[in-house]
């Protein structure tokens, strides 16, 4: 192996490193809705990537006729960005990943249905194996309910909309610098959605969300891509096509590590099959021309697509010409790295900023169940609930509940089961992450992700510890002894 083709590697891995950080990123800027994520992330994102496009000695700006042919390929990139990054609010990231990943076998029967070209064999294979990947993903889900079920369907949909993005782009890529064609696609997308997050405006934002947004601008954006584009240069397009793969893999231990999402069985086993799904269409080394990586003809076959959710690098081999790099592309690089720093923030229940004092005293209520569970204190566990409060699948939620238990308890019920919860446990405590809340008139509602450790007795000097993770949603009504849950409500 040549010292060039190891730096192409090394780049490659490192690229899509930044990739997988993508889906995480997005659980940490939940207190913002999906909008607002989708038109700062992108805003930033063109801006960033306008820069590497400057620093890597490419034109950034475009003649009047590009910027309208790429209007209608931007509103696309929109709906694909707005239902992938929506996906991450309801479903798990692997469910998420691994569904927006099946966009190249989308690209392939969009390309048999509109352009009438002629599907080879092993994309129809591809296409078939990722279908019985997307069915044991979704079908033996025990989890998979209301709430999933539509993260699902929105991850699909930012699949199809990516499909249709490629093939409409496919022409534009061809004539425009890549990194130009990016920066410029990313700004029209977040010019469409930005009318919509205006809110943003009228309200003070959560430091850790905003940041979170800006480090997906910096990590999949710029130098995820940035990093692909130069290892593009160095080997053939299909090995970094197959390193960048590895993005579902990585988000999913990702998510394992830092969001507590320890995926079943039914999604390892999906995945992988779905990922050798959409590694079929694609040809290998061996099968393409040696040269057809490089230059304005170069690149892939029409259905031959690796595909990345959160940058897009079809053809990106017919931009892989060889050029010098000018020295600012390396005070680009060394700025955007130096700005790094502090991006990693999640948004907890004890760390929300309220907006005003409704939420305040939400947020306050709220913290009596952490609070309480820390405590081992029942009565202050129980004082947010209201005296007819609807508590659904909260045994599911402990993990302990059998074929015959109820699915919804009363709050006498409630106060039961906490105080066998204390009475078996060693420790115990609850943390709060990715909550969110919406407040109007004498009513709200919150959401969040929470993650009960509980520890019971081993042996005489040690304790087995379980971790259970769920979503739950609290439904809340003003009353004259202040804010109560009157329906509570575990994913």
């Amino acid at each position: 192996m040549t010292r060039d083709a190891r730096i192409g590697i090394l780049q490659a891995v490192a690229a899509t490193g930044f990739f997988s950080s993508g889906a995480i990123l997005v659980r940490w800027a939940q207190d913002l809705s999906p909008v607002e994520v989708t038109s700062l992330r992108l805003l930033l994102g063109g801006l960033m990537v306008a820069a590497a496009a400057w620093g890597s000695g490419e034109r950034v700006a475009l003649a009047g006729g590009e910027l309208r042919r790429l209007i209608p390929i931007g509103l696309i990139a929109a709906v694909h960005f707005l239902t992938f990054i929506g996906s991450l609010y309801f479903t798990s990231v692997a469910h998420s990943l691994t569904l927006v990943y099946t966009a190249p076998l989308f690209i392939a029967a969009l390309s048999r249905t509109i352009l009438r070209e002629r599907l080879p064999r092993r994309a129809l294979l591809g296409i078939a194996l990722g279908l019985i990947g997307v069915a044991v993903l979704a079908g033996f889900e025990p989890r998979l309910a209301g709430r999933m079920l539509l993260g699902d369907l929105l991850a699909v949909g930012a699949a199809v909309a990516f499909a249709l993005y490629s093939l409409y782009g496919r022409r534009e890529r061809g004539r425009i610098p890549l990194l130009t064609y990016a920066s410029w696609v990313y700004l029209i997308a977040g010019a469409a959605t930005a009318p919509f997050a205006v809110g943003l405006l009228a309200r003070p934002v959560n430091g850790g969300a905003l940041a979170s947004i800006f480090a997906m601008a910096l990590l999949p954006s710029a130098l995820g891509h940035t990093l692909y584009n130069a290892a593009l240069r160095r080997l053939h397009p299909s090995i970094p096509n197959l390193i960048a793969a590895q993005e579902v893999t990585e988000s999913i231990l990702l998510a394992w590590l830092l969001l507590h999402e320890v995926p079943g069985w039914n999604a390892v086993a999906g995945a992988g099959i779905t990922l050798v799904g959409v590694a079929l269409p694609s040809p290998s080394p061996s099968r393409v021309p040696p040269g057809a990586g490089a230059g304005r003809g170069g690149g892939r076959s029409n259905t031959g697509t690796r595909w990345h959710p959160l940058w897009e690098h079809e053809a990106v081999a017919r931009q892989a010409r060889r050029r010098s790099v000018r020295h600012r592309s390396l005070a680009v690089g060394l700025l955007l790295t130096l700005v790094v720093s502090g991006c990693a923030a999640s948004s907890t229940l004890e760390g929300y900023r309220a907006k005003n004092q409704d939420e305040a005293l939400v947020v306050s209520m709220l913290l009596k169940i952490p609070n309480g569970i820390k405590a081992r204190s029942v009565e202050m566990i129980l004082q947010p609930y209201a005296e007819d409060v609807y508590v659904g699948n909260f045994q599911k939620y402990l993990g302990v509940a059998s074929p015959t238990a109820p699915l919804s308890i009363s709050k006498s019920d409630l106060r039961f089961v906490y105080a066998e919860v204390f009475r078996g446990a060693k420790d115990v405590s609850m943390d709060v992450k990715n909550f969110r809340i919406s407040v109007s008139g004498d009513r709200a509602v919150a959401e969040a992700r929470t993650e009960l450790i509980y520890k019971i007795e081993a042996g005489r000097r040690e304790a087995k510890q379980q971790l259970f993770v769920n979503d739950v949603t609290w439904r809340m009504r003003r009353t004259p002894a202040g804010w109560k849950i009157v329906e509570e409500i575990w994913q």
